[in-house]
């Protein structure tokens, strides 16, 4: 997930140096947050969450503050929410569409709701049976995941 805040500015007009970027499940609370990324020099207007970090189907909250070249932090920024979606083929929800989505799938083939092998998860159009259809649905999406 990326997330991008207003451009920054300073009153003094000095240089953006750093940014400190939060991510919480929990509105207003950032005592412990699901991401915090300390002083960052490196993704100062803009950061990409590492893979595994943000759940699907969740809210999320974050906020971000500016350092700039003499030390003084900004103020936080308003708080700002997105909610994560589900990968469309990501059946073990690992942040990738690869082999192991395509072998629970295969595992599942054939599986109507409350069979054996039924994986709700691989029924990737919710027909309520594992077939061709959610195969397609595989082929279209293999490969993708979320951004490293």
């Amino acid at each position: 997930m990326q997330v991008k805040p207003s451009p920054f500015s300073d009153p003094d007009e000095e240089s953006h140096a750093a940014s400190q970027w939060h991510i919480t499940a929990t509105p207003g609370d950032y005592s412990s947050p699901v991401f915090d990324s300390g002083r960052d020099t490196e993704n100062m207007e803009g950061i990409t969450t590492p893979p595994g970090i943000l759940n699907d189907s969740t809210t999320y909250y974050w906020r971000v503050r500016h350092r700039d070249n003499h030390g003084a932090w900004s103020e936080w920024s308003v708080e700002t929410s997105f909610t994560t979606m589900r990968l469309p083929a990501d059946v073990n929800r690992d942040g990738q569409m690869d082999a192991a989505d395509l072998a629970a799938v295969a595992a599942a083939f054939n599986s109507p709701a409350g069979g054996p092998n039924w994986n709700e998860d691989a029924d990737l159009n919710d027909d309520g049976i594992v077939d061709i259809f959610d195969l397609v649905l595989m082929g279209r999406n293999f490969g993708g995941g979320q951004e490293k």
